[in-house]
């Protein structure tokens, strides 16, 4: 038989033991599952993308569950090998979100902040104030209501120092100026 289509197999198998044990994680699913995606690296054929994309939304519906957090961030740097930095990035900034809704917001802010760094960048400009306003809005929900201000403050200078590069007004939308002036009332 071909390596990838075995591997294939194994890792529909680990999927299906999974499925039937949910929302438990199987003792050994995540080490299996580590070592059937380490094995696919350099296999013609195997679907990697599909698989991942399945798992991290399997561990992002679980956030609630601090157990598949170690799996999941393990799934975003095996991912992150794959597609660059700033995807990887991409995905921890979504996993933070999903965690401030879990209202698990220590978690949240440690995983936005790993975000700024490398979406400090021309082309992830964006995601950049993204990443600033969910560490804001952290900071706010644990009533650390100078260093959201800060945070806000920051974001509205990349946004300022943006406009002056471009003269672009788009950039200065109102919507981004608002939750700093709130946070300035209270």
């Amino acid at each position: 038989t071909c390596p990838s289509a075995a591997l294939d197999a194994q890792a529909m198998l680990k999927m299906m033991e999974m499925q039937a044990v949910l929302p438990h994680i199987p003792p050994s699913f995540d080490r299996e599952m580590r070592e059937i995606l380490d094995r696919s690296e350099g296999l013609a054929g195997f679907p990697v993308e599909p698989l991942i994309d399945i798992l991290l939304e399997i561990c992002g519906n679980r956030v609630e569950e601090p157990a598949w957090d170690a799996f999941y961030e393990w799934l975003i740097q095996f991912a992150g090998r794959r597609e660059g930095e700033i995807a990887q990035a991409r995905r921890h900034l979504d996993r933070a979100i999903d965690l401030m809704t879990a209202r698990r917001t220590c978690d949240a802010l440690v995983l936005a902040g790993k975000t700024l760094v490398p979406f400090y960048r021309e082309e992830a400009h964006e995601e950049l104030l993204d990443s600033l306003y969910v560490c804001a809005a952290a900071y706010e929900q644990l009533g650390l209501l100078w260093a959201a201000r800060g945070t806000l403050l920051n974001a509205t200078s990349h946004m300022a120092n943006r406009f002056h590069n471009d003269n672009n007004v788009e950039r200065l939308g109102s919507t981004h100026f608002k939750p700093l002036k709130w946070l300035d009332l209270r």
